[in-house]
């Protein structure tokens, strides 16, 4: 009698470990002749929790206070921020709302915005490299 073993390879998940960090971006001011100009600042948290990773997503600015904990999908070159629940009251998305994507391109991380765009701005950018 032979036996034969084989070695299987199991299939990993795509990991968003990489992505552990803070990330912030400051919207530039209107271009008004207001003193002070408003401004905008929005701070992206990723962390891990247990077998998790988490999102929290801060915004504070003119006339904005907004703080939310996202779902977090995706793998080492992007990462999809999906709106779970509102940590203050204030926000008006949606559960399951994509807010933005975060793309890794060469050295840069590029920002696709979706539900979450920057405020200051009539015409915001669609992709920026924010944060």
């Amino acid at each position: 009698m032979i036996f034969v073993l084989l070695s299987c390879k199991t299939r990993q998940k795509p990991s968003i470990d990489s992505w552990v960090g803070e990330y912030s971006y400051e919207e530039e001011p209107l271009d008004q002749a207001e003193v002070p100009a408003p401004s905008m600042l929005w701070e992206f948290a990723v962390a891990k929790s247990g077998d998790s990773t988490l999102g929290t997503l801060d915004v504070n600015g003119f006339q904005t206070f907004t703080k939310a904990r996202a779902q977090l999908t995706g793998d080492s070159s992007a990462l999809y921020v999906i709106f779970d629940r509102d940590l203050d009251g204030s926000s008006t998305w949606k559960r399951g709302d994509t807010l933005f994507v975060l793309s890794r391109k060469e050295k840069s991380t590029i920002t696709t915005w979706k539900r979450a765009t920057p405020m200051l701005r009539e015409n915001p950018p669609k992709t920026c490299e924010c944060f």
